[in-house]
């Protein structure tokens, strides 16, 4: 419905975008921003092109502001996770079918757990990361090698 959509995109897009605003000058030089996007943002899925939009308006976003901030030497990336054991995708975790058709998705046959994208941005944050900005980095088990299919 169009409640949904509006819902949507002024959650994980607008939302967000305006939390930026408030907090931008408190991000110190030589900062990070790490955003999380999906891999919604590059792959259709089904009944959901609200969140798909958002996903890939912040991917987007994460591009935009590696630009705008790199004068103050502030890196900024995304992560892009496919489906991640959480409170979100518990419902289809829990449906054995469900969870089965989302494992064959990718090359390692599982779900990602919150440690591997945690890991992720850790790295994106240290100094090993310190020449990568404005990427968006994937971490779905080779889903989207796939084609997203």
């Amino acid at each position: 419905s169009s409640e949904i959509f509006e819902k949507t995109i002024k959650n994980n897009l607008f939302g967000y975008y305006n939390f930026l605003l408030k907090i931008q000058k408190k991000i110190k030089n030589n900062g990070n921003i790490v955003n999380i996007t999906s891999i919604n943002s590059k792959f259709a899925f089904e009944k959901n092109p609200s969140y798909q939009i958002s996903k890939a308006a912040l991917s987007s976003l994460t591009k935009s502001l590696a630009k705008d901030l790199s004068h103050r030497n502030i890196r900024v990336n995304s992560i892009a996770p496919s489906y991640i054991k959480t409170k979100m995708t518990l419902k289809s975790f829990q449906n054995y079918k469900k969870r089965n058709l989302i494992s064959k998705k990718n090359f390692l046959n599982r779900w990602g757990n919150p440690k591997e994208i945690s890991s992720v941005v850790l790295f994106l944050c240290s100094e090993g990361a310190s020449f990568i900005t404005g990427q968006e980095i994937f971490v779905d088990g080779g889903w989207s090698v796939n084609g997203g299919f």
